[in-house]
């Protein structure tokens, strides 16, 4: 599959595993590098690899858009290293981010037990995979992101870090760039938390999309929003023991670590211009229908049928629905020009 494929003797790396303090190295993150026609590198001034760095690196196998080698504290201060792999194109030039279409990272980290004379791979993984496509336009994005750090990835994370496990998607079809309120844009994210046996003890899923629905000559405010939310276990923190009151229903309330859901659905539609709908004189009014809301609340954990809101107007302004923070900001038809709900 390789062009090329270069293997350095492992007597090199091991060497570079000296006697220390057995303390905890940390590995370096999942940009540091570039590559240039598929040679991957990581000497540049502020890559992990440049001579500045307080990382040392020693190659054990390269190729064309391929690079797999060890990274060591420079000073020696633990006898722990790490094993980073590196993918990426096989003719790509760039640095991580916008340049790339590909790339995959992932670090394996190794201690040496030099009375032992043993070398031990430590439980986990960090690991980065992304794919990014604009070839369809200037307008147009397909942007995969997928970070994974379990065992001492997961242990050594920052603090407030508790979704060990995340992927998110995001499409972007922003039309004709001569004509407003024809985009379609969807989001997903999900998040996952593991225990100490390295078992899924919670997630957190959202899936929000919008859609322009000016395309055929209508205003270029007519737009339809969608949004999910579930959350259970560790990633829903907070009891809500008043319940979310809706009108003529009777409350939905959780415990913390309950699986919940809700449903946002907005629609605005501007036809009060629209001949034949209004009153004398062929004036124009709003239609029935043209603009609505709709929320739905469930509490999978205790069971029993969604709580359910549905109106017309400007029930869907954002603000006047009934939501609960532990769902995130509000959805709404109109965000600000920073995407931000009123």
């Amino acid at each position: 599959m390789r062009k090329s494929l270069t293997i350095t003797s492992i007597a090199g790396v091991v060497s570079m595993m000296l006697a220390g303090a057995v303390s905890a190295a940390e590995h370096p993150g999942f940009g540091g590098w570039r590559v240039d026609n598929g040679a991957i590198t990581g000497t540049a001034d502020g890559d992990i690899c440049s001579s500045t760095s307080i990382y040392e690196c020693s190659i054990i196998a390269d190729g064309d858009g391929f690079v797999q080698r060890q990274v060591s504290l420079r000073d020696g201060s633990t006898n722990e290293s790490f094993i980073q792999t590196i993918v990426t194109d096989q003719t790509a030039s760039g640095a991580p981010g916008a340049d790339l279409g590909f790339y995959d990272v992932t670090f394996v980290k190794m201690s040496m037990n030099l009375g032992a004379g043993t070398n031990t791979t430590q439980n986990g993984i960090a690991g980065q995979q992304v794919i990014l496509d604009t070839s369809s336009g200037p307008n147009q994005l397909f942007e995969s992101v997928t970070e994974i750090t379990t065992g001492w990835a997961q242990a050594e994370a920052a603090a407030g870090v508790t979704a060990p496990i995340t992927i998110s998607q995001t499409l972007e079809d922003l039309g004709d760039t001569t004509t407003q309120g024809d985009d379609f844009i969807s989001n997903f994210t999900y998040d996952a938390s593991l225990n100490a046996d390295g078992v899924r003890d919670g997630f957190k899923l959202d899936l929000d999309q919008t859609v322009g629905l000016a395309a055929n000559g209508g205003s270029e405010t007519d737009t339809q929003v969608f949004a999910f939310r579930q959350l259970e276990g560790t990633l829903n923190q907070s009891a809500n023991a008043a319940g979310i009151p809706l009108v003529g229903q009777q409350n939905m309330s959780w415990a913390a670590g309950d699986n919940i859901k809700a449903i946002w659905l907005g629609q605005e539609v501007d036809l009060s211009t629209a001949a034949g709908t209004g009153g004398g004189g062929g004036g124009g009014s709003t239609m029935m229908g043209s603009s609505f809301g709709y929320v739905a609340f469930q509490n999978v954990t205790t069971g029993g049928d969604a709580i359910t809101e549905f109106g017309f107007g400007n029930k869907n302004s954002g603000s006047a629905w009934v939501w609960s923070p532990e769902f995130g900001d509000t959805p709404c038809i109109n965000p600000d020009a920073a995407g931000v709900c009123p």
